[in-house]
């Protein structure tokens, strides 16, 4: 019996399929990365086109910042920066809008997640959800107070 005919009768390995990454650690990656690369694969996805994932991107971004105890200006200077990506005002708001379309999805998303699910998966939700909540108002408290200095 040669080689050859050996190898059929091994088993082979179950292929790996990668699956893909959940945005808050996606989120957690980019903030872990720093301002220089967070920043260009953002304003990367803005120039093509793609709003409401950067627009989900952030508002995790935002959720990581709170959780993890990172300063809440960083992600207020990273949408400043991204919003000089937009030439005119219209495209900014445009932005901005879809960005606060996306706090409202998600934490929609969030809450039905909370009232659907088991105990256990509940509880860590509805804490998201807060969490979310918390980092929504204190990204929004950053962002209006960068305005009217």
């Amino acid at each position: 019996m040669d080689l050859l005919s050996l190898d059929l009768f091994l088993p082979c390995p179950p292929p790996v399929i990668p699956q893909p990454w959940h945005v808050e650690n996606v989120a957690r990656l980019l903030v872990l990365c720093g301002s220089n690369l967070c920043y260009t694969f953002l304003a990367s996805k803005a120039l093509n086109g793609r709003l409401d994932e950067i627009s989900r991107i952030i508002i995790y971004i935002i959720l990581v910042c709170e959780k993890d105890g990172y300063h809440m200006s960083w992600a207020v200077k990273l949408v400043q920066q991204i919003c000089k990506v937009f030439s005119t005002e219209p495209e900014r708001f445009f932005f901005i809008q879809h960005l606060e379309n996306m706090f409202s999805e998600v934490t929609r998303e969030f809450f039905e997640s909370s009232v659907a699910g088991n105990n256990f998966e509940d509880r860590e939700t509805f804490q998201t959800l807060c969490i979310l909540l918390d980092s929504s108002a204190r990204f929004h408290t950053k962002l209006l107070h960068m305005f009217l200095k």
